[in-house]
């Protein structure tokens, strides 16, 4: 993924996860009779993987546009955007709403 773009990991802690797959009958995996604990270890598995990446933002029960405006933040403020034009990458500024 490095060599083709950003990550950006959208981390959320369990009490914030296990609210939002709880609004949702599709995730088979919790369908378990501690599904808390599947998280848990899903959280244990992955989570170190996903901490590779680029940029890490912490998800949280606010509106998607302050997140969206948390990620625009940190990419206009990081060296990330030069890489990836150093790459031979087409790269647009993120622009912030005012």
């Amino acid at each position: 993924i490095r060599q083709c773009g950003i990550s950006i990991w959208l981390k959320a802690e369990l009490p914030v996860l296990m609210r939002r797959v709880a609004k949702r009958d599709n995730r088979p995996l919790l369908k378990q009779k501690d599904p808390e604990a599947v998280m848990r270890q899903l959280m244990e598995t992955r989570y170190p993987i996903y901490g590779q990446a680029d940029l890490t933002v912490d998800s949280r029960e606010v509106a998607h546009d302050v997140i969206v405006g948390e990620i625009v933040h940190m990419l206009a403020h990081s060296a990330l955007l030069a890489k990836l034009a150093e790459n031979g990458r087409a790269v647009a500024e993120p622009q912030m709403k005012g």
